[in-house]
């Protein structure tokens, strides 16, 4: 089974390395790094990750430390499609492998929003989700979009929904998807991650909004998105690490945008011309 590392930051944001079994790859600054990081967080030789029967393994070769999904690495660690390998704040690779799937997270979202639909109501989900994938659809990518840090903002969002998650305000299957979307687009595979977008849309017309607990995720967005503009540094504001940028609901609003957004900006350039008709 091959792996698959993907640089979230900088410059070569999006860049994918494979590594298959028995392969050994290095991590760093150095020129003869395998996957060569420009950071000056990052150590010259910082880390090396090998595959053995099938699994990936990471170790940290830094006084400087690597993290897998928060935790410091003290020895040879092993890690799974879904984790996160973090060498530097702006130095963060993703893990995918060939069988990863979002099928699982989807299916079970699915399942939470049919029981929730009699509480917001059918027919008004019906009306917005129709609204909302309509003028996505449609709406033209902006220059803006296509420079904004997505993948700090991805970040600042997942770690967002992993506390309500703990505090089990949301339910798991929630991050799951989110990060699976993520990881496909990521990995170049439009046409998934634009499915798995819109499966989220769908799904936050219905789930519970972790602060307004009588409406949906959706139903309690903000009607401009300014949220999600300030994490993504295409609008200023005075202090964004004081409320409302940093509290709970403007962190909500701010997923419902980056979900539509992503779902938008993912959609294959074969389907831009079609009519609506469904994702």
């Amino acid at each position: 089974m091959a792996y698959h590392l993907t640089i979230v930051f900088g410059a070569d944001a999006g860049t994918v390395y494979a590594v298959e079994d028995g392969q050994r790859c290095s991590v760093g600054r150095s020129e003869d790094s395998n996957i060569r990081l420009d950071d000056e967080a990052v150590a010259w030789e910082h880390a090396v990750l090998v595959v053995e029967d099938n699994r990936l393994y990471c170790e940290n070769l830094s006084a400087l430390g690597t993290k897998v999904n928060g935790r410091p690495l003290t020895d040879r660690t092993r890690v799974v499609p879904g984790d996160r390998v973090e060498l530097a704040p702006n130095a963060v690779l993703t893990v995918g492998s060939d069988q990863t799937s979002t099928s699982g997270g989807g299916s079970m979202i699915t399942v939470l929003a049919l029981i929730a639909v009699v509480v917001i109501g059918a027919g008004f989900a019906a009306t917005l989700l129709w609204n909302v994938m309509l003028k996505e659809k449609f709406a033209p990518v902006t220059a803006a979009e296509q420079s904004a840090d997505w993948g700090g903002t991805y970040f600042r969002l997942e770690r967002k929904i992993a506390e309500w998650t703990e505090e089990k305000r949301v339910p798991p299957e929630l991050g799951a998807a989110f990060e699976s979307a993520w990881r496909y687009e990521s990995l170049g595979e439009q046409a998934t991650a634009h499915k798995a977008y819109g499966q989220l849309v769908k799904d936050m017309m219905i789930l519970q909004d972790p602060v307004a607990k009588d409406k949906s995720f959706a139903a309690a967005a903000s009607g401009t998105g300014r949220e999600l503009g300030v994490y993504l540094g295409t609008i200023d504001s005075e202090d964004p690490a004081t409320m409302p940028w940093a509290g709970d609901a403007a962190h909500a609003s701010g997923l419902v945008w980056f979900v539509r957004t992503r779902h938008r900006l993912s959609t294959p350039k074969k389907d831009t011309s079609k009519a609506f008709g469904g994702i």
